[in-house]
């Protein structure tokens, strides 16, 4: 019996986004929505990072954070040298770019 190897799409958790326009507060809105701790900051469609659950929330929760950061531009906060690979990338490249 052979199995058919996996593909690097199969190991994709979500396809969530946001334009690389939007705003601190737009993405921490957009997290609230669904449970992953990152997602992809597109400009069109070209990926131009990543941007963190986890950073956000540092930014945006301390006692003052959202009023005072709420407006800033998502583009100015990705989160430093993501490896972002294409979904239909052969999986031990990936692998190997990725360790």
């Amino acid at each position: 019996m052979s199995h058919a190897e996996p593909s690097l799409s199969d190991l994709i958790d979500h396809d969530s986004r946001i334009d690389a326009d939007a705003t601190l507060g737009d993405a921490f809105r957009v997290f609230t929505h669904h449970d992953h701790e990152f997602m992809a900051v597109l400009e069109g469609n070209r990926v131009l990072g990543l941007c963190s659950r986890q950073d956000l929330g540092m930014v945006l929760g301390s006692e003052y954070g959202f009023p005072l950061f709420a407006q800033k531009p998502l583009r100015e906060h990705l989160r430093p040298n993501p490896i972002c690979l294409a979904a239909n990338s052969d999986i031990r490249e990936a692998f190997e770019r990725v360790f």
